[in-house]
């Protein structure tokens, strides 16, 4: 059986078009996988860790588009949550790195604007 050299054009871009798909799909999954392992991790063993920092309840993360879930990678993502005295929507940021086979390594975390309560500047007085 002959293909035609139409066909065979066809054929081929129908493939190059695939490519990039799968390509994208899996970037997609990194990034879903990302977002899934420091949800869990903050609402886990990493729990402890969260409340220090003000955080009792991860809601949601949002990493950029652009992390990929390669050893040595570090990022910065967005948590929103419950803050320990049960405010809802509070957002921190979130510092990690990718180590040892897709593992997240937690670096920090931090409330987005201070904590409530303490100036973002130190009060001065005169005497």
């Amino acid at each position: 059986m002959t293909i035609s050299s139409t066909r065979r054009i066809r054929l081929g871009l129908v493939a190059a078009a695939l490519v990039p798909a799968f390509g994208l799909a899996a970037c997609a999954a990194d990034q879903s996988d990302l977002q899934n392992k420091i949800k869990t991790a903050l609402n886990g063993n990493l729990a402890g860790d969260a409340k220090n920092q003000g955080l009792e309840h991860t809601d949601s993360v949002s990493c950029p588009s652009n992390v990929q879930l390669k050893n040595g990678t570090t990022f910065t993502c967005t948590v929103t949550g419950t803050d320990v005295e049960g405010k809802s929507g509070q957002q921190f940021t979130f510092h990690g790195s990718i180590v040892n086979n897709n593992s997240v390594n937690y670096e920090g975390l931090e409330r987005v604007g201070g904590t409530p309560g303490t100036p973002s500047t130190p009060s001065t007085t005169t005497t």
